[in-house]
């Protein structure tokens, strides 16, 4: 078996620092994967804060990774990625959590194939397969379904 057989869902991205991080260390607990391109990242923010609200209480944060990636595939040229790095690293500072860089798209292409445009939310079990996506604003049903999946991948009652 290789390695991509093995990983399927495996994929590289940066860190704001440079270093090379592989999406395949969320096995082991459930993920919530925001992939957003720069002009889609306030399309779901009441939803990233009843998110990160809802982690804050009872430990909800250590049962499940919060991964944010941003789409900047079209601007990895000089001095664009040293602009657009700039706000990354400035948006992370006021998250509170890591948000990596895709600069080829490689999340847009197989296994994952995410669209590149628009804001997605990708839920994904401890074996890191997909379990429910959204892309675009999240509406009252979504947001619903959504904690009920987390609910169910992690114990906890999303409320």
């Amino acid at each position: 078996m290789s390695a991509a057989e093995s990983e399927p869902f495996d994929a590289t991205v940066e860190a704001t620092n440079g270093e090379v991080e592989h999406l395949s260390r969320l096995k082991g607990k459930p993920a919530v994967i925001f992939y957003e391109d720069r002009e889609s990242v306030a399309v779901n923010r009441p939803f990233k804060k009843m998110l990160a609200e809802r982690g804050q209480q009872g430990g909800g944060r250590d049962r499940v990774h919060v991964v944010a990636v941003a789409n900047l595939s079209g601007y990895d040229f000089f001095p664009a990625n040293g602009i657009a790095r700039h706000y990354v690293r400035e948006a992370e500072r006021k998250a509170g959590i890591p948000i990596y860089i895709d600069w080829e798209g490689r999340l847009s292409k197989g296994p994952w194939s995410l669209p590149p445009k628009g804001a997605t939310v990708l839920l994904v079990d401890a074996q890191a397969k997909p379990v429910w996506q959204h892309s675009g604003l999240m509406d009252e049903a979504a947001v619903q379904t959504f904690f009920g999946h987390l609910e169910s991948l992690t114990g906890a009652v999303a409320r």
